[in-house]
């Protein structure tokens, strides 16, 4: 798995003398600096089975993932599933993957059924799909 590397980004934190500080123009989001250009292209493609639906799932899934440092989303499927697409370090995804075993407590999480894949479709935040 090799990381995606933007040389934009490299120069704008090699000129601040290799302290991590955002390049200009990029916002602060939910209370985090997105890393819009180094990720690493894993992939976590989540389906959560049970009472998952109507309680708070994907909000709170949205919360967690954004705070992990995350990129993504999460939406209700028809069938009463919630599917979940994110992508970012896999150490983070672990951590969202095992929240989603629990879930919040209004919920009752039956069944995660997940994969892990070596890809990234370079998303940029993570959001509540409709």
């Amino acid at each position: 798995m090799n990381p995606i590397k933007c040389l934009a980004f490299e120069r704008a934190i090699k000129a601040r003398g290799n302290h991590f500080m955002p390049p200009d123009g990029y916002a602060m989001h939910h209370g985090y600096f997105p890393l819009p250009c180094v990720v690493n292209g894993m992939q976590l493609h989540a389906f959560v089975s049970g009472r998952v639906q109507g309680v708070g799932f994907r909000a709170n899934t949205e919360w967690i993932a954004t705070g992990l440092g995350l990129r993504g989303w999460v939406r209700n499927t028809g069938d009463g599933y919630v599917e979940v697409l994110a992508e970012g370090p896999r150490s983070a995804l672990d951590k969202l993957l095992d929240w989603l075993r629990v879930g919040p407590s209004a919920a009752h999480v039956e069944h995660v059924d997940f994969q892990f894949v070596d890809e990234n479709e370079g998303l940029t935040s993570f959001d509540v799909k409709d």
